[in-house]
């Protein structure tokens, strides 16, 4: 493949609609950073990067989401979201952890590989809940 065409793929991949499960995406896209950054650290930077961009778009959906909801779902929308956010962060400092051992230097890489994929999970399941709010 050439060079330029890789750029462009690097470019529009964090945009791109997420027509495979998160999970893959997320593996795909940590695959793409490794690949081309070759060393773990990079690689972690380049997987929080996509991480970063995916969360901005999450936080939209969330704000456009909550915005179209009646006081009583918004109140559970807002308990899901906090209750989701105080679960990521421990439970992926957990993955890095239980994987430092047999790989310390990717253990960073695994848990920017964790929140990424997370963020995936919950853009999903908000996009799926403001189709179906969008459609009322």
């Amino acid at each position: 493949m050439s060079r330029a065409f890789l750029t462009v793929c690097l470019l529009i991949a964090p945009f791109r609609v997420m027509a495979e499960s998160p999970d893959t995406l997320a593996t795909d896209l940590k695959q793409t950073c490794a690949e081309r950054e070759l060393v773990p650290g990079a690689t972690a930077t380049c997987v929080e990067s996509k991480d970063t961009l995916y969360g901005a778009r999450l936080a939209e959906t969330y704000a456009a989401l909550k915005e179209s909801l009646p006081p009583e779902q918004r109140t559970r929308l807002i308990e899901g979201q906090s209750a989701w956010l105080s679960y990521v962060k421990p439970t992926c400092a957990l993955v890095e952890w239980s994987t430092r051992p047999e790989s310390p230097s990717w253990a960073l890489v695994n848990r920017a590989t964790c929140n990424l994929a997370h963020t995936l999970r919950r853009l999903e399941e908000l996009d799926r809940l403001k189709d179906i709010t969008d459609g009322r």
